[in-house]
């Protein structure tokens, strides 16, 4: 007589999973359903010591460019058959609640997507939980994410897309002075928003009376701090997006300072990333951003970041975010 073993569902889905576990966005959920993906994680400070380098009034916070990473890296592997996807777009994000971290203990955290039925695009509604150890479950981001999709090719081979969103660049460029990024940084400390080297990114900042900034930043080197030298491979890391939405800080005119408290990101009307974004440690990247006043002392800017290299320099920017408010 043979004897034979029935492999339950789960089990053969698992044995048979398409994408590993990856140290931000987690392993894909076996139990969810296909329609409705999920994915689980558990963030470890040990697994990604570059958390260490973000802190808001001495508290270990996962950044909210976190949040928008994982949605584009959860994008990208539902997409990971398609060739022709050019950006990934996220739109009406919020983050709702801070994710505090601990140097000892993991977080257990889980996104989930849904097709949004409220507009004919291919969108997802994405939310992010963190999960404690009493079943306790608080939202701290959801929005909407999708990908456009070349539509063809001109005669000189470069793609035709639909449009992105741009920052206003209308404002006359006058009285421009010169940031000292040391003296900024240590402003951005006393006022609360701690960044270590990791975040501490951007080398060179100009400013003007109206409200505009041009910076430059660095891409850091954060696989020399990861354990065994390895990370996975990510459009754009978080320290990096941190980093760009720093110069929100840098623009604010006289009298709109951040000297009473920190001010963090709490939504964004729309992000687009392209994905041939590069990333790599060193690169520079040229960074373009307006801000205008809100009310109760809130902020909103429209931010262009670009690649410091002729190809991409001379056809769209590598990242742009519209109505980014922070408060």
């Amino acid at each position: 007589t043979r004897s034979y073993w029935a492999e339950p569902r789960l089990s053969k889905m698992y044995r048979n999973r398409r994408s590993p576990r990856m140290d931000l966005l987690g392993a894909p959920d076996k139990m969810a359903c296909p329609f409705e993906p999920r994915w689980r994680n558990y963030l470890r400070t040990s697994e990604l010591p570059w958390l260490l380098d973000h802190r808001i009034q001495g508290n270990i916070v996962f950044p909210a460019a976190g949040y928008l990473v994982m949605a584009i890296e959860a994008s990208i592997q539902l997409n990971k058959d398609e060739e022709r996807v050019t950006k990934y777009i996220l739109r009406d994000v919020v983050i709702q609640s801070a994710l505090v971290l601990n140097e000892t203990s993991a977080v257990e955290i889980m996104m989930s997507f849904q097709k949004s039925t409220q507009d004919q695009e291919q969108l997802y509604n994405f939310h992010i939980y963190s999960i404690s150890k009493e079943n306790r479950w608080i939202e701290h981001c959801n929005g909407l994410i999708g990908t456009q999709k070349s539509i063809g090719v001109s005669g000189n081979g470069v793609e035709e897309t639909d449009g992105y969103a741009t920052v206003p660049l209308g404002t006359e460029v006058h009285g421009i002075s010169v940031i000292d990024m040391h003296d900024f940084y240590k402003k951005l400390q006393v006022s609360g928003l701690e960044y270590g080297p990791y975040f501490a990114n951007l080398t060179k900042a100009s400013v003007t009376q109206d409200g505009a900034c041009f910076a430059e930043l660095t891409v850091p080197d954060t696989l020399s701090v990861m354990p065994a030298s390895f990370q996975h491979e990510l459009l754009v890391h978080p320290c990096t997006l941190d980093t760009i939405f720093q110069t929100v800080f840098a623009a604010l005119p006289l009298g709109m300072g951040i000297e009473e408290g920190p001010a963090v990101p709490v939504s964004i009307e729309e992000m687009i990333v392209t994905s041939s974004l590069s990333c790599s440690a060193g690169e520079l990247m040229s960074i373009c951003t307006q801000v205008r006043p809100m009310p109760n002392k809130d902020v909103k800017a429209c931010i262009i970041a670009v690649n410091c290299n002729e190809k991409q320099f001379e056809t769209e920017p590598a990242i742009s975010i519209r109505g980014l408010r922070c408060a």
